[in-house]
Protein backbone atom coordinates (compact mmCIF):
# COMPACT_ATOMS: atom_id res chain seq x y z
CA UNK A 1 0.00 0.00 0.00
CA UNK A 2 1.26 3.86 -0.68
CA UNK A 3 2.15 5.65 2.01
CA UNK A 4 1.56 9.52 1.58
CA UNK A 5 2.98 12.83 3.37
CA UNK A 6 -0.40 15.23 3.89
CA UNK A 7 0.13 18.91 5.10
CA UNK A 8 -2.24 21.31 4.92
CA UNK A 9 -2.66 25.43 6.17
CA UNK A 10 -5.68 27.61 7.49
CA UNK A 11 -6.01 31.07 7.56
CA UNK A 12 -8.87 33.36 8.33
CA UNK A 13 -7.21 36.57 5.95
CA UNK A 14 -8.38 39.97 6.65
CA UNK A 15 -11.94 38.68 6.67
CA UNK A 16 -14.39 38.63 9.84
CA UNK A 17 -15.49 34.93 9.50
CA UNK A 18 -13.23 31.89 8.50
CA UNK A 19 -15.96 29.94 5.82
CA UNK A 20 -12.89 27.75 4.71
CA UNK A 21 -13.42 24.26 6.17
CA UNK A 22 -11.64 20.55 4.98
CA UNK A 23 -11.14 16.66 6.41
CA UNK A 24 -10.58 13.48 6.02
CA UNK A 25 -11.27 10.16 5.97
CA UNK A 26 -8.73 7.57 6.46
CA UNK A 27 -5.20 8.60 7.37
CA UNK A 28 -5.80 8.00 11.07
CA UNK A 29 -7.17 4.57 10.54
CA UNK A 30 -5.18 1.43 8.59
CA UNK A 31 -8.70 -0.43 8.09
CA UNK A 32 -10.31 2.09 6.23
CA UNK A 33 -6.77 3.27 4.44
CA UNK A 34 -6.90 0.23 3.14
CA UNK A 35 -10.77 -0.78 2.47
CA UNK A 36 -11.77 3.18 1.53
CA UNK A 37 -8.49 4.90 0.44
CA UNK A 38 -7.51 7.84 1.31
CA UNK A 39 -10.10 10.76 0.93
CA UNK A 40 -9.34 14.73 1.51
CA UNK A 41 -12.30 17.18 1.19
CA UNK A 42 -11.86 21.18 1.16
CA UNK A 43 -14.96 23.81 0.92
CA UNK A 44 -14.72 27.26 0.56
CA UNK A 45 -18.02 28.73 1.85
CA UNK A 46 -19.13 31.42 -0.66
CA UNK A 47 -18.77 35.26 1.52
CA UNK A 48 -21.14 36.42 -0.53
CA UNK A 49 -23.79 34.27 0.40
CA UNK A 50 -25.90 33.66 4.05
CA UNK A 51 -24.29 30.83 6.11
CA UNK A 52 -21.01 30.09 4.21
CA UNK A 53 -19.21 28.88 7.57
CA UNK A 54 -21.79 26.61 7.94
CA UNK A 55 -22.41 25.54 4.64
CA UNK A 56 -19.38 24.34 4.17
CA UNK A 57 -18.67 22.54 7.63
CA UNK A 58 -21.89 20.67 6.16
CA UNK A 59 -20.63 20.07 2.80
CA UNK A 60 -17.43 18.45 4.26
CA UNK A 61 -18.77 16.45 7.25
CA UNK A 62 -21.72 15.05 4.92
CA UNK A 63 -19.82 14.35 2.22
CA UNK A 64 -17.05 12.12 3.90
CA UNK A 65 -19.78 10.26 6.03
CA UNK A 66 -21.56 9.46 2.83
CA UNK A 67 -18.47 8.17 1.47
CA UNK A 68 -17.27 6.25 4.68
CA UNK A 69 -21.40 4.51 4.74
CA UNK A 70 -21.79 3.77 1.09
CA UNK A 71 -18.28 2.21 0.98
CA UNK A 72 -19.06 -0.07 4.27
CA UNK A 73 -20.97 -2.81 2.40
CA UNK A 74 -17.93 -2.91 -0.14
CA UNK A 75 -16.02 -6.19 -1.17
CA UNK A 76 -12.33 -5.90 -2.52
CA UNK A 77 -13.31 -6.35 -5.88
CA UNK A 78 -15.13 -3.01 -6.46
CA UNK A 79 -14.53 -1.70 -9.72
CA UNK A 80 -12.81 2.14 -10.34
CA UNK A 81 -16.61 3.10 -11.26
CA UNK A 82 -17.88 2.01 -8.10
CA UNK A 83 -15.77 4.41 -6.22
CA UNK A 84 -16.48 6.94 -8.84
CA UNK A 85 -20.15 6.42 -8.05
CA UNK A 86 -19.85 7.08 -4.23
CA UNK A 87 -17.72 9.96 -4.93
CA UNK A 88 -20.55 11.20 -7.19
CA UNK A 89 -23.25 10.30 -4.60
CA UNK A 90 -21.77 12.02 -2.00
CA UNK A 91 -21.75 15.41 -3.46
CA UNK A 92 -25.49 14.91 -4.18
CA UNK A 93 -25.86 14.46 -0.31
CA UNK A 94 -24.27 17.22 0.48
CA UNK A 95 -25.81 19.54 -2.13
CA UNK A 96 -29.19 18.26 -0.52
CA UNK A 97 -27.62 19.36 3.19
CA UNK A 98 -26.83 22.84 2.08
CA UNK A 99 -30.17 23.35 0.14
CA UNK A 100 -31.82 22.52 3.55
CA UNK A 101 -29.40 25.17 5.62
CA UNK A 102 -30.54 27.36 3.14
CA UNK A 103 -34.19 26.54 3.83
CA UNK A 104 -33.95 26.51 7.02
CA UNK A 105 -32.02 30.38 7.16
CA UNK A 106 -34.98 31.47 5.36
CA UNK A 107 -32.45 31.66 1.99
CA UNK A 108 -33.37 28.84 0.03
CA UNK A 109 -30.62 28.62 -3.63
CA UNK A 110 -28.68 31.44 -1.61
CA UNK A 111 -26.44 29.46 0.63
CA UNK A 112 -23.41 27.63 -0.58
CA UNK A 113 -20.12 26.41 -0.93
CA UNK A 114 -17.54 25.09 -3.26
CA UNK A 115 -16.18 21.75 -2.84
CA UNK A 116 -13.17 19.48 -4.03
CA UNK A 117 -12.34 16.33 -3.23
CA UNK A 118 -9.21 13.82 -3.83
CA UNK A 119 -9.62 9.85 -2.97
CA UNK A 120 -5.87 7.99 -3.31
CA UNK A 121 -6.55 4.08 -3.30
CA UNK A 122 -4.11 1.58 -3.89
CA UNK A 123 -2.34 2.79 -7.35
CA UNK A 124 -5.64 4.58 -8.29
CA UNK A 125 -6.57 8.69 -8.44
CA UNK A 126 -10.02 10.14 -8.10
CA UNK A 127 -11.27 13.41 -7.70
CA UNK A 128 -14.41 15.45 -7.83
CA UNK A 129 -15.29 19.55 -8.03
CA UNK A 130 -17.70 21.97 -8.28
CA UNK A 131 -17.16 25.70 -7.81
CA UNK A 132 -13.91 27.34 -8.86
CA UNK A 133 -11.31 25.56 -5.58
CA UNK A 134 -8.35 23.60 -7.17
CA UNK A 135 -6.09 20.27 -7.90
CA UNK A 136 -3.20 20.46 -9.14
CA UNK A 137 -0.77 18.00 -10.09
CA UNK A 138 2.95 18.92 -9.50
CA UNK A 139 5.27 16.64 -11.45
CA UNK A 140 8.33 17.00 -13.70
CA UNK A 141 8.23 20.99 -12.48
CA UNK A 142 5.15 21.74 -13.68
CA UNK A 143 2.06 22.33 -12.30
CA UNK A 144 -1.44 21.67 -13.48
CA UNK A 145 -4.84 22.38 -13.00
CA UNK A 146 -7.16 19.40 -13.26
CA UNK A 147 -10.58 20.72 -12.54
CA UNK A 148 -12.57 23.15 -14.50
CA UNK A 149 -13.32 26.51 -12.96
CA UNK A 150 -17.32 27.08 -13.11
CA UNK A 151 -18.02 30.69 -13.71
CA UNK A 152 -19.28 32.30 -15.76
CA UNK A 153 -16.34 33.58 -17.92
CA UNK A 154 -16.79 29.81 -19.13
CA UNK A 155 -20.19 30.91 -20.82
CA UNK A 156 -18.71 34.76 -22.00
CA UNK A 157 -16.09 32.73 -23.74
CA UNK A 158 -18.72 30.87 -25.80
CA UNK A 159 -20.09 33.77 -27.19
CA UNK A 160 -17.00 35.40 -27.53
CA UNK A 161 -15.96 31.92 -29.96
CA UNK A 162 -19.79 32.32 -31.32
CA UNK A 163 -19.29 35.84 -32.68
CA UNK A 164 -21.75 37.59 -29.94
CA UNK A 165 -19.17 39.53 -28.07
CA UNK A 166 -15.57 40.54 -27.96
CA UNK A 167 -12.86 39.44 -26.22
CA UNK A 168 -12.37 43.02 -24.48
CA UNK A 169 -16.14 42.53 -23.48
CA UNK A 170 -15.59 39.18 -22.24
CA UNK A 171 -12.60 40.21 -20.15
CA UNK A 172 -13.96 43.06 -19.19
CA UNK A 173 -17.21 41.91 -17.59
CA UNK A 174 -17.79 42.27 -13.85
CA UNK A 175 -19.70 38.99 -13.25
CA UNK A 176 -16.95 36.82 -14.98
CA UNK A 177 -15.88 34.95 -11.97
CA UNK A 178 -19.53 34.31 -10.45
CA UNK A 179 -20.05 30.82 -10.04
CA UNK A 180 -22.19 28.66 -12.06
CA UNK A 181 -22.26 25.27 -9.97
CA UNK A 182 -21.68 25.27 -6.35
CA UNK A 183 -23.01 23.11 -3.36
CA UNK A 184 -26.54 24.48 -2.44
CA UNK A 185 -27.55 25.01 -5.98
CA UNK A 186 -30.57 23.81 -6.61
CA UNK A 187 -29.53 21.28 -9.17
CA UNK A 188 -25.87 19.78 -9.52
CA UNK A 189 -25.64 20.18 -13.72
CA UNK A 190 -21.99 21.03 -13.68
CA UNK A 191 -19.45 18.68 -11.75
CA UNK A 192 -15.38 17.59 -12.61
CA UNK A 193 -14.25 14.73 -12.19
CA UNK A 194 -11.61 12.02 -13.04
CA UNK A 195 -10.24 8.76 -12.88
CA UNK A 196 -6.85 7.86 -13.70
CA UNK A 197 -5.03 4.13 -12.97
CA UNK A 198 -1.59 3.46 -11.95
CA UNK A 199 -0.77 6.93 -10.52
CA UNK A 200 0.93 6.67 -7.02
CA UNK A 201 4.09 7.46 -7.10
CA UNK A 202 6.95 9.09 -5.68
CA UNK A 203 7.59 12.65 -7.28
CA UNK A 204 3.79 13.59 -7.82
CA UNK A 205 2.27 15.88 -5.74
CA UNK A 206 -1.25 16.91 -5.79
CA UNK A 207 -2.48 20.27 -3.99
CA UNK A 208 -5.97 21.19 -3.68
CA UNK A 209 -6.31 24.90 -2.91
CA UNK A 210 -9.20 27.93 -2.06
CA UNK A 211 -8.95 30.70 -4.00
CA UNK A 212 -7.41 32.49 -1.10
CA UNK A 213 -4.23 30.94 -2.24
CA UNK A 214 -4.15 30.92 -6.35
CA UNK A 215 -5.90 34.21 -6.67
CA UNK A 216 -3.85 35.99 -4.56
CA UNK A 217 0.11 34.34 -5.11
CA UNK A 218 -1.01 32.66 -9.01
CA UNK A 219 0.12 29.32 -10.16
CA UNK A 220 3.89 30.87 -10.93
CA UNK A 221 4.39 30.95 -7.42
CA UNK A 222 2.67 28.28 -5.94
CA UNK A 223 5.13 26.14 -8.26
CA UNK A 224 8.08 28.48 -7.31
CA UNK A 225 7.39 27.38 -3.31
CA UNK A 226 6.77 23.93 -4.44
CA UNK A 227 10.18 24.16 -6.28
CA UNK A 228 12.04 25.73 -3.90
CA UNK A 229 11.04 23.04 -0.58
CA UNK A 230 8.39 20.43 -2.04
CA UNK A 231 8.45 18.82 1.66
CA UNK A 232 6.94 22.32 3.58
CA UNK A 233 5.01 23.58 0.35
CA UNK A 234 1.85 24.54 2.05
CA UNK A 235 3.42 26.35 5.53
CA UNK A 236 5.68 28.51 2.63
CA UNK A 237 2.45 29.15 0.76
CA UNK A 238 0.96 30.57 4.02
CA UNK A 239 4.03 32.66 4.84
CA UNK A 240 4.00 33.92 1.17
CA UNK A 241 0.60 35.05 1.22
CA UNK A 242 0.35 36.51 4.66
CA UNK A 243 3.57 38.29 3.91
CA UNK A 244 1.84 40.24 0.58
CA UNK A 245 -0.59 41.95 3.67
CA UNK A 246 -3.08 42.26 1.00
CA UNK A 247 -5.98 44.27 3.19
CA UNK A 248 -8.60 41.75 1.11
CA UNK A 249 -7.06 38.85 1.87
CA UNK A 250 -9.84 35.90 1.75
CA UNK A 251 -9.61 32.62 3.90
CA UNK A 252 -7.01 30.74 2.17
CA UNK A 253 -6.87 27.10 2.85
CA UNK A 254 -4.15 24.17 1.21
CA UNK A 255 -4.00 20.64 1.41
CA UNK A 256 -0.55 18.91 -0.15
CA UNK A 257 -0.56 14.94 -0.16
CA UNK A 258 2.43 13.55 -1.49
CA UNK A 259 3.54 9.74 -2.19
CA UNK A 260 6.43 8.50 0.32
CA UNK A 261 8.43 5.54 0.81
CA UNK A 262 8.30 5.70 4.64
CA UNK A 263 5.67 6.17 7.58
CA UNK A 264 1.76 8.53 7.16
CA UNK A 265 3.37 11.48 8.52
CA UNK A 266 0.94 14.63 8.84
CA UNK A 267 1.85 18.34 9.68
CA UNK A 268 -0.30 20.79 9.83
CA UNK A 269 -0.27 24.83 10.43
CA UNK A 270 -3.22 26.71 11.40
CA UNK A 271 -3.41 30.22 12.01
CA UNK A 272 -1.52 30.60 15.06
CA UNK A 273 1.48 27.52 15.01
CA UNK A 274 2.22 24.83 13.36
CA UNK A 275 1.16 21.18 15.00
CA UNK A 276 3.11 17.90 14.15
CA UNK A 277 1.33 14.71 14.70
CA UNK A 278 2.57 11.75 15.01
Amino acid sequence: MPKYRLSYVRNIGKREEQQDDFGFNGYDNPYALEREGFLSVLCDGMGGLVGGAEASRLAVDRFITSYSMQCANFTDSESDDAFLTVLLNALQEANEVVKQLGVRLGHESDCGTTLIAVLLRNDTFYWVSVGDSHIYLCHDGKLEQINKDHIYANQLQEQVERGLISQEEASLDPMKEALTSFIGIEELREISYGVQKNFIKKGTDILLCSDGFYKFLGDEKLLFLHEQDAANWTANMLEAVLKLENPYQDNCTAIAISAEDGEFEVTSRATEKAIVLN
